[in-house]
């Protein structure tokens, strides 16, 4: 699956770095957007765009590997032990899937 490879070099050093670089950069092309007004506002409303963010993307991806294999559970293909014990693999696996997608467009989204 290429999800597999992807989920793996985000994980590995490089990935962490280029995320790192990511979310940097948000914040540098925050401050030049800002200018002057930049000491009065400050990077506190970037970092906690970031932190619901992340927050709500984790909970999203919860509650929809849960319903999947909830379904899954009600359909005889899995134990209830089982579910648990996949459905926060599946969480952090989607979670980081969509952190590609949804750091470039908090950017744009921050910068409005």
């Amino acid at each position: 699956m290429a999800g597999d490879w992807t989920v793996y070099w985000l994980t590995s050093g490089f990935g962490l770095i280029l995320i790192g670089a990511a979310i940097g950069l948000a914040f540098m092309i925050w401050r030049a957007m800002l200018g002057a007004d930049f000491p009065v506002i400050g990077f506190k409303p970037l970092a906690l765009a970031y932190l619901y963010a992340g927050i709500g993307l984790v909970g999203t991806n919860f509650v929809g590997c849960y319903m999947d294999f909830s379904n899954r559970v009600a359909d005889g293909l899995l134990s209830e032990h089982q579910r648990w014990s996949i459905v926060p693999g599946w969480t952090i696996y989607a979670t980081i899937l969509l952190l590609v997608v949804v750091l470039p467009f908090l950017v744009l989204v921050g910068c409005q």
